[in-house]
């Protein structure tokens, strides 16, 4: 059994050094920087093999990385300097890693040595080249949005400018052009509801069907309108048209059930055929429980009433006049109520049962207020369906 620990120890160590050196030799550094790292936490465990497996691992990923900074300079290309940036930032966040081990000598005494790169300075520079980078290329989609009145370079133009804060704050007038470029990246729905249901309804309550008072969810890129407004051209019409109102009939069942079950009601002795009471092995009265059937009469009224709402949803292209699509849709009220009263003993029902029957019956809901909340479901699913079909 020892030897089979020794052996196991032995193959376990040599997998762990196998390991951090695969990961060297297939060039995933960076993974074999991290492996290393964790290995050595606190000074007993600092063995050689993971000190220089460090210190090549940093050395090549640190070599590759130079070399393509040089790479990316040489193209002098504009569009090069973030990725300038995300090169000169694994450097500094490697060598932030390894500091706090320096100076980092193997238990066995092995010194490593690291070659560490100037990286502020470069990553100033980088980090002004690529907000230039991404304002400059901001302003000319910008200005191309504004030529072809297309709102989607707007928008491209407001991700160049809010990328820049991730280089430099408060650079330029790039906080003004954001907001110029979200306010003209904008689709504006005009949202209306149109009854063609051909049905009676009071006066205010047709006021409230035609009025949209859902709040859409945020959307960025999205402004929804009741009505046009003078200052801002509508790009989309979005035009709900209710087409049939179904109020189902109440619908009420009546139920009778009998119950019966046999429960446990105190206690009797047991009588031999003597007439006398049986006592056990240690002397004392033999007693039994007394059964008794008991019954219950119950009446339950089950209340159903459905509600329905049938209508299409329009999308139409203001700028062209075009219908762009049409969606059917539906949207359902549902009441339901169970209830139960009984007489006799309730201890005849069923466990899953006796919850039931505390229930009140509750009054059939009136037509108008679940036409009402039916057309507030539709509502609601209009708005989502303009969220997620219009760009």
């Amino acid at each position: 059994m020892k030897n089979l620990r020794y052996i196991l120890g032995i193959l376990l160590l040599a997998s762990s050094c196998k390991n951090v050196q695969k990961l060297v030799d297939k060039g995933q550094y960076d993974e074999a920087i991290l492996f290393s790292l964790e290995k050595m936490e606190g000074e007993e465990n600092r063995k050689t093999k993971y000190v220089k497996a460090l210190e090549d691992a940093f050395e090549k990923v640190t070599s590759q990385d130079m070399e393509e900074i040089a790479f990316l300079k040489s193209k002098n290309r504009p569009s090069n300097w973030p990725r300038i940036h995300q090169h000169l930032s694994k450097i500094k966040t490697r060598q932030e890693r390894i500091k706090p081990y320096l100076p980092l000598v193997s238990k066995d005494g092995y010194r490593a040595k690291f070659q560490f790169v100037q990286v502020y300075p470069m990553l100033k520079e980088a980090s002004l080249q690529s907000a230039e980078y991404h304002y400059n290329y901001g302003v000319k989609l910008l200005n191309d949005s504004r030529e072809d009145n297309d709102r989607f370079k707007a928008r491209s133009a407001y991700r160049e400018f809010v990328a820049i804060d991730k280089y430099e704050h408060d650079f330029k007038d790039a906080e003004r052009l954001s907001k110029e470029a979200n306010h003209e990246g904008q689709t504006r729905v005009w949202l209306v509801v149109e009854n063609k249901a051909h049905a009676y309804l009071p006066h205010n309550f047709n006021d409230e069907i035609m009025n949209f008072n859902e709040q859409p969810g945020n959307d960025r890129w999205l402004e929804f309108y009741l009505e046009p407004v003078s200052d801002k051209t509508m790009d989309v019409k979005a035009i709900l048209e209710i087409e049939r109102l179904d109020v189902g009939p109440n619908s009420e069942v009546i139920e009778h059930h009998h119950d019966t079950k046999e429960v446990k009601h105190g206690w009797v002795y047991q009588y031999d055929s003597n007439g006398n009471v049986q006592k056990d092995s240690l002397g004392n009265d033999i007693k039994l429980d007394n059964m008794i059937t008991v019954t219950a009469h119950t009446t339950t009224l089950f209340r159903e009433k459905r509600t329905a709402v049938l209508a299409e949803l329009v999308f139409m292209d203001l700028k062209t006049g075009r219908v762009l699509d049409k969606q059917a849709m539906n949207a359902e009220v549902d009441f339901t109520n169970w209830s139960a009263t009984y007489t006799g003993d309730k201890r005849a029902f069923c466990n899953h049962k006796l919850h039931r029957y505390a229930n009140v019956p509750q009054p059939f809901p009136h037509e108008l207020d679940m036409l009402a909340e039916a057309i507030t479901r539709m509502k609601g699913l209009a708005i989502d369906k303009v969220v997620n079909e219009i760009e």
